[in-house]
Order: C-alpha cells, then structure tokens, then sequence
C-alpha cells in the first residue's frame, strides 16, 4: 500500500487513480455482528419496520470480492415497491422539513 494519510487511509487522488481500499474502521465485526443480531435473514425494510412477505423465493446476498454468503432476503415484487412507495411519500413532508442533525439521528436508529 502507498503513503498513508493520518487517518490510515490512502490519499483520495491515489484511492481515485488505483481504487485501493483502505481498511475498514473496527474491521468486519460491527456488520457481522449486525448480520447475526437478525438472523441473517432480512426483510424489506419499510417505514421502520422489517416486512417479510410470505410465499416468497429467498434471495441470498454474498460478500461481493469472495462469494460468501452473508444474509438471505426476500424476492421484492411490484406491490412491494407500491408499499414503499407510498410510505416514502406519506413520510416526504416531514422528513423535508427536519433539519441535517435531526435526519441523521433518524438514520442511526
């Protein structure tokens, strides 16, 4: 790995120019973790609720550079999207009008 900057990382130019990865902050563990907290088995997350529609075929994630399978969730289907759709726009104007600190705390829940 070239010359690291004070975080431990790759300057952006080089990541940009070679597409190096640095290392990941407290390696895989958090995730992996996370993973195995839900089973790894996933749903479609909608409006702060996990929903795993019944009948469905599982589809299984993999860790892209390895092929190992992380979680498995649910094939999505055209009345999913219209769920999430019509949380997403139930949620707009709310969610429009609340300021940078306050989204990010909701997406850190």
């Amino acid at each position: 790995m070239a010359a690291l900057t004070a975080l431990g990382s790759p300057p952006v130019p080089k990541i940009f120019a070679t597409m190096e990865e640095g290392p990941i902050p407290g390696g895989t563990n958090l995730g992996e973790t996370w993973l195995e907290s839900h089973g790894r088995s996933l749903g479609h997350f909608v409006d702060g609720t996990w929903l795993k529609p019944p009948g469905r075929e599982s589809l299984e994630c993999q860790e892209a550079s390895t092929g190992r399978p992380l979680a498995v969730v649910p094939a999505g289907d055209s009345s999913d999207v219209a769920v999430a759709v019509a949380a997403a726009a139930a949620a707009a104007a709310g969610w429009a009008g609340l300021g940078a600190s306050q989204r990010g705390q909701r997406l850190s829940r």
